[in-house]
């Protein structure tokens, strides 16, 4: 889905930057992004609260041109997880 929402963006939109926010707890999702080429851009401190806690918010990004660089070993890596 990551792959798809990312080309959508990128090819059809034409964007040049894709942003998100994730809490901090959530280290699958910030790393799921980051391996589609989001770098992180910042750290919103105690921003959001969840049970009565504050959390810090990741802000994170990716440009069209890093997605240039990253979407051929993306494509790769699920083409070849579609063929097992």
């Amino acid at each position: 889905m990551e792959f798809v929402a990312l080309e959508y963006a990128f090819r059809n939109i034409q964007l040049h930057k894709l942003c998100c926010e994730v809490l901090a707890f959530n280290t699958p999702v910030i790393k799921l992004h980051q391996k589609f080429g989001f770098k992180v851009e910042g750290v919103l401190r105690e921003q959001h609260m969840v049970d009565e806690a504050f959390v810090d918010i990741y802000r994170l990004g990716v440009l069209a041109s890093e997605w240039a660089v990253q979407r051929e070993e993306m494509l790769h890596k699920l083409l070849k997880l579609s063929s097992l």
